[in-house]
């Protein structure tokens, strides 16, 4: 059915199974002509079709939902205002709220959207949520206040996490809160920094939600793990310990990694390593030697600390021993 909708639109009312499912809508510019009406009643019988060839139109919802939020992350949103019309269409009102990003990173492929839509249901807030990649989900969310909306977000990735089957420490949870008064390149920008949040945290078993405010340095090297210059800068620190132990069958880069987690001290990294002390300097002595470098440096010390960071992250992880 072809209805009249404010100047300048046409609309017409897409039904699957005698139900009301949706509307196609289009902008006429310049007088209306039956050629409109025509092409608009066409538009909406085939969508119709569509939907029940594929046998379900939750499929194509979670399509159109996904192309509204890779619309708003290449800002391919006309405005804000096309951004609220659209999601408003789709029955999710975001007008006049406080708007929050939320990106879901799992290491395991197809990330469940179902689970992160299923949480956010629960806690009855609106939004618009759909897997944008095998191992993302992204979602805008209302929420109700600006007051307490951390505490908020904390129990939706609690809420997620608990439906999510398999290893936890396999997801992760960001969030980035949108100013009030957002236009559309702060919504992509809270998209962007919601996603770098949950790649920071993925795989160090962070149990809440994850913000750009609680990105540290391992996070951060996280982020840079596939950059070939951390990379490189990764196996000129420690590809000769590596080479060492893996000809010798020995231990000096569990002795390295330990004295640089106890922040240089020998006596503690002695400790921690159920080792004399005077076995550990002899160690340490040795790896100074391979790495060329004075350990008692303390700029030397951050270096190789971020070396062995890094690594852990996953930029030139230590390779199997032959």
């Amino acid at each position: 059915r072809v209805g009249n909708a404010p100047r300048g639109w046409l609309t017409a009312c897409v039904e699957l199974r005698s139900q009301p499912w949706g509307r196609v809508i289009m902008l006429v510019e310049g007088p209306e002509l039956v050629e409109h009406r025509t092409v608009l009643e066409t538009g909406a019988s085939m969508l119709a079709i569509a939907c029940l060839v594929a046998g379900s139109a939750s499929s194509l919802e979670h399509e159109v939902r996904r192309q509204l939020l890779e619309d708003v992350a290449g800002g391919d949103c006309a405005s804000i205002g096309e951004f609220y019309v659209r999601s408003a269409s789709l029955g999710v009102q975001l007008r006049a709220r406080s708007l929050a990003a939320i990106a879901v990173r799992s290491n395991r492929p197809r990330c469940a959207s179902a689970v992160v839509s299923g949480a956010l249901d629960r806690h009855a807030v609106p939004h618009l949520t759909a897997r944008l990649r095998d191992d993302l989900v992204c979602a805008l969310v209302g929420l109700p206040s600006d007051d307490g909306s951390r505490a908020h977000l904390e129990s939706i990735a609690h809420e997620v996490r608990r439906g999510f089957t398999g290893d936890v420490d396999a997801l992760a949870v960001g969030a980035a809160f949108v100013p009030g008064g957002a236009e559309l390149d702060e919504l992509a920008a809270a998209m962007l920094d919601a996603d770098e949040a949950a790649r920071s945290a993925l795989g160090s078993a962070v149990p809440g939600v994850v913000t750009v405010e609680d990105i540290g340095l391992e996070g951060l090297l996280r982020l840079l793990a596939e950059d070939p210059r951390v990379q490189r800068f990764v196996t000129s620190r420690l590809g000769r310990v590596w080479d060492h132990d893996d000809r010798h069958h020995g231990q000096l880069f569990r002795v390295l990694e330990t004295y640089l987690g106890c922040g240089g001290n020998k006596s503690i990294a002695a400790t921690r390593l159920h080792s004399s002390r005077t076995a550990v300097y002899h160690a340490l002595e040795r790896l100074g030697d391979l790495v060329g470098m004075d350990l008692d440096d303390a700029d030397v010390r951050t270096a190789l600390h971020v070396a062995v960071l890094a690594s852990r992250a996953g930029a030139a992880p230590r390779p199997s021993p032959s």
